[in-house]
C-alpha cells in the first residue's frame, strides 16, 4: 500500500477491516451468503458514513470477485 495515502490506509485498516471483522468474524468466502453480507452491512450502517459503507461493500465485492477468478467460489454473493 505504498502508493496510498496514510488517510486511506487508516480508513481501510482501522475502520473497514475492523468493521468487517466485527460483523462477519473469520468466515470463509465459500461459506459467506448474501444474507450474511446484507446483515453485516445493515448492522454497520448506523455507525458508518454512507461513503464508508459503500467502500466496505466494494471491498467485499472485490474480494469475492478475486475468489471467483481463482475458482474458489461459485458466485459473488456481495454483488448487486
Amino acid at each position: 500500500m505504498d502508493e496510498l495515502s496514510a488517510r486511506t490506509v487508516t480508513l481501510y485498516r482501522g475502520t473497514i477491516v475492523k468493521a468487517l471483522d466485527e460483523e462477519l468474524g473469520v468466515v470463509r468466502l465459500t461459506e459467506l451468503t448474501a444474507s450474511d453480507v446484507q446483515r453485516a452491512l445493515g448492522a454497520m450502517a448506523p455507525r458508518l458514513s454512507s461513503r464508508t459503507l459503500q467502500i466496505t461493500h466494494n471491498v467485499l465485492v472485490r474480494a469475492i470477485r478475486q475468489a471467483e477468478r481463482d475458482d474458489l467460489v461459485g458466485r459473488n454473493v456481495a454483488a448487486p
